[in-house]
């Protein structure tokens, strides 16, 4: 290119003129966003209530002897499901989490170190989401 030529540059309007910007997105589409807004505030508010479909049974050993395991077996027509803790010492506690429906009942079998063993179909007809069983051979 020599010096006497010169080269033309186009700028569209957007360029020339700031108050001619196009506005953000949540000016453009403020119904969009507010949508937004209410799904993400429903998901977060029921993500808090965690039991909403189950149950968070926290079991006690109330003995003086530490229970070597829980076996816990429930289910419905379509599935059965078992849940195994281990090792619970005297006075100690475990939170177990069920997807069970409150008040259908479960079968729990509790084995303690010196052998013995209790079995017993716990929390039928107990609609609570988060109760709480002390367990004595």
């Amino acid at each position: 290119m020599s010096v006497t030529e010169h080269q033309t540059v186009s700028h569209s309007p957007l360029d020339l003129t700031p108050e001619a910007k196009p506005r953000p997105f949540y000016q453009r589409h403020p119904i969009l966003v507010a949508i937004f807004s209410a799904v993400v505030s429903y998901l977060i508010a029921s993500s808090s209530s965690a039991f909403n479909h189950g149950l968070a049974v926290t079991f006690e050993n109330a003995s003086d002897t530490a229970i070597t395991s829980i076996k816990l077996d429930f289910g419905n027509v379509n599935t059965q499901s078992s849940i195994q803790s281990f090792r619970i010492n005297s006075g100690e506690t475990r939170t177990l989490l069920l997807n069970h429906p409150a008040g259908a009942g479960f079968n729990v079998k509790v084995s303690y170190a010196d052998g013995r063993v209790r079995e017993f179909c716990a929390l039928k007809g107990d609609e609570r989401t988060q109760p709480k069983i002390l367990l004595t051979p």
